[in-house]
């Protein structure tokens, strides 16, 4: 998702759901707390956190 606007977008009470569209089964977006203008984030639904040191931004050199 791209914030496209000029002001941040906060996701505080966004969900995700990979292909049921059923909001009863959506999960909260965690992780990122707003999208600044111009940034983009990308969520992935799995069953294991995904998050490597590799892929973690908090962790720029692992």
């Amino acid at each position: 998702m791209t914030n496209t606007g000029a002001a941040p977008v906060t996701l505080t009470s966004y969900k995700m759901d990979d292909n049921t569209f059923d909001l009863n089964v959506a999960v909260p977006m965690v992780g990122v707390t707003s999208i600044a203008p111009g940034e983009s984030v990308v969520s992935v639904e799995g069953k294991y956190p995904a998050v490597t040191p590799e892929l973690d931004p908090l962790n720029p050199y692992p």
